[in-house]
């Protein structure tokens, strides 16, 4: 999914106190397709998104999954608990 799908979402959700982040999954809108970056495997590309997770916000995330981002919520959720 496209990050700009949360646009309208997001100013609300940080108006009552959360801090937010949205991203643009491999191959979706102007993000690069994930074969040329990341590998070809859902699992790498979630392990991708862990790392980002990790290095912007260094604490336990509530992720909010949609549509297509509901893939790799669920391989996070399985691989890092």
């Amino acid at each position: 999914d496209d990050m700009f799908l949360w646009e309208k979402q997001v100013p609300a959700l940080t108006a009552a106190g959360y801090r937010c982040g949205r991203i643009t999954l491999p191959g979706f809108g102007p993000a690069p397709e994930p074969r040329q970056f990341w590998g070809n495997s859902f699992a790498s590309q979630a392990d991708l998104l862990a790392s980002t997770i990790d290095s912007q916000c260094g604490q336990p995330v509530t992720l909010v999954i949609h549509d297509w981002g509901s893939l790799y919520g669920f391989l996070l959720e399985n691989r890092y608990p």
